[in-house]
């Protein structure tokens, strides 16, 4: 099983034989007015690539830095509470919190490869702005209290995928070749 979707209103409890579907790649869980804590086995799903969980309060054990091939962490719910081991997850590109949390973890900012960054605004202090500074992200847009940084669109097309030299990727980081591209071309003209 590569994807698993669970969206109740009265989990219980994630039992530890959860960690025995090591080829999950895809996992979505919404505790709808309930609490929802993650098991230890978690750090049992080495394929686990995107992780989406909402409910009341949620609670991420520190063995979620065993999930070395995370890129995707979205996380929504009443009370939050992040380990400070996420620092580990160093493939994580993209993380959305939206909640209050308890105790953000002051060592997130070890994460580099971060692209798409949305936090609540409670939780953007000196040293949090620096690192998003660092990391080239730029605010796009205010949602319900939550600020959205990502990384700048391509000056070209405005592809948000792009190099840190800011070649779009889409068109294999080729300038000459934005002339071949439709969206490009319809802005030209404009």
């Amino acid at each position: 099983m590569e994807f698993l979707g669970i969206y109740t209103s009265n989990l219980v409890k994630i039992p530890d034989d959860f960690g025995d579907l090591i080829n999950l790649e895809k996992l979505v869980i919404y505790n709808e007015f309930g609490d929802l804590e993650l098991p230890d086995t978690i750090s049992k799903l080495e394929a686990l690539e995107y992780l989406e969980l909402g409910g009341n309060s949620i609670v991420i054990p520190n063995s979620i830095k065993e999930c070395t091939s995370l890129h995707s962490l979205y996380i929504k719910g009443g009370l939050i509470f992040i380990p400070s081991s996420i620092n580990c997850l160093s493939s994580l590109t993209e993380l959305s919190i939206k909640g209050k949390v308890e105790d953000f973890p002051d060592n997130i900012t070890d994460l580099r490869k971060l692209r798409l960054v949305v936090i609540p605004e409670d939780l953007i202090t000196s040293s949090i702005n620096s690192w998003l500074q660092d990391l080239g992200l730029v605010i796009t847009r205010n949602i319900d209290s939550s600020y959205v940084f990502r990384e700048p669109k391509c000056s070209y097309c405005e592809y948000y995928n792009y190099t840190l030299e800011g070649r779009c990727t889409k068109h294999n980081n080729s300038v000459n070749s934005h002339d071949l591209c439709s969206d490009f071309q319809s802005k030209r003209k404009i």
